[in-house]
């Protein structure tokens, strides 16, 4: 059973596993775990390899932690959950409630708690993940800036917007204050995510100066053709839409398409109720 459960484990991660710097394939891990075939690879089988693993190789807790990530990207959130949940449980065990791997792993569930739509169970834990990494981490370490823009979002999601816009803008400032500087990648998204919380209060004319200013910055640091610059410019386009301005929204709509907006947000546009007074126009329907 050991045996069946460390096979079961191997191929699950075997795409992500790093020895020495070096990345095993995925296929002759694959392979050598099920060679007749990969179905039953999905889930986790047995604790007792992992334990073994993580205490001579810390290296596997991270892949198993990033397959959850990935599985929560794919839109795989109860499985995500689930592997989530393992891994945090065998961390605690192996590395301690309070070490750094244990506290990311913390996030992701978190994070896949969100995905799901479980928002008061995500920002419970995204709280306790954040009181532990402000007191074990320091308020300016990456991983700390990374929970509070999460928290961030899980609270504006929930119609906190004021909450959420004091809580992205102390992400901001902080980040300014370290070596990353105001117009690094983590600080641009600190921007949009206040912009954000300005503008899902209401305050279009406040959200519309401050994403200008983004995209600004963004056009010229990241390129004009970059997707965050399509989503800003997307989003210009929906407070456009708010403030009755159809053609300057149809026009945002058409550059940000037309200049490397990612398609998840594409293809979403139809369900976006910030654009819903464009509805029943050909010209939204010809987008």
């Amino acid at each position: 059973m050991v045996r069946e459960s460390w096979r079961s484990l191997t191929a699950a991660v075997g795409h992500l596993v790093q020895l020495d710097g070096a990345a095993y394939d995925a296929g002759i891990l694959a392979e050598e775990a099920f060679p007749g075939g990969m179905g039953q690879h999905d889930h986790l089988v047995g604790v007792g390899p992992v334990l073994f693993r993580l205490e001579h190789m810390p290296e596997f807790g991270v892949s198993m932690s990033n397959l959850a990530v990935v599985l929560n990207n794919e839109g795989r959130y109860i499985d995500a959950e689930k592997l989530d949940r393992e891994t945090l449980d065998i961390e605690r065990r192996v590395y301690g409630p309070e070490h750094p791997e244990t506290l990311k792993s913390m996030s992701h569930l978190a994070d896949a708690l969100n995905s799901q739509g479980l928002y008061a169970e995500s920002e419970k834990l995204f709280r306790q993940t954040l009181d532990i990494q402000r007191r074990v981490l320091g308020t300016e370490h990456p991983d700390t800036l990374k929970s509070m823009t999460s928290l961030g979002s899980v609270i504006d999601t929930e119609g906190r917007h004021a909450e959420a816009e004091k809580l992205h803008r102390e992400t901001l400032n902080n980040i300014r204050r370290r070596v990353l500087g105001p117009e690094s990648p983590d600080a641009l998204q600190s921007m949009y995510y206040v912009a954000n919380a300005i503008c899902n209060a209401g305050r279009y004319a406040e959200a519309e100066k401050l994403f200008r200013e983004l995209l600004s910055i963004q056009r010229r640091v990241l390129g004009p053709e970059h997707p965050e610059a399509a989503i800003s410019i997307y989003d210009l386009a929906c407070i456009s839409a708010h403030k009755g301005d159809r053609d300057v929204a149809f026009s945002l709509l058409r550059e940000a398409v037309d200049h490397g907006l990612p398609p998840y947000v594409d293809l979403g546009i139809e369900k976006d109720l910030d654009l819903k007074s464009l509805h029943g126009d050909p010209q939204f329907d010809a987008l």
